[in-house]
């Protein structure tokens, strides 16, 4: 019986790894398309800069902080 038991927590043991495996992949490739996303606006900024009120000064900086704190 004991065997039995033993077998169930590794198989358990092993579902959770594949499962944080997943997540980890998961929320490496979110935090990839977030710094893409960062980067392009920080490109973009440069050719708008001409025009660029302080509304929308603040407007890119709120989404930079956003998007920042979303890849943590």
């Amino acid at each position: 019986m004991t065997s039995l038991s033993e077998s169930l927590v590794n198989m358990s043991q092993r579902e959770n790894l594949k499962q944080k495996f997943v997540d980890d992949e998961i929320r490496s490739e979110k935090r990839k398309q977030m710094f893409a996303l960062l980067t392009a606006i920080r490109e973009a900024k440069p050719d708008c800069l001409s025009d660029e009120t302080d509304e929308t000064r603040n407007r890119l900086e709120r989404l930079e902080n956003l998007i920042e704190s979303l890849a943590d």
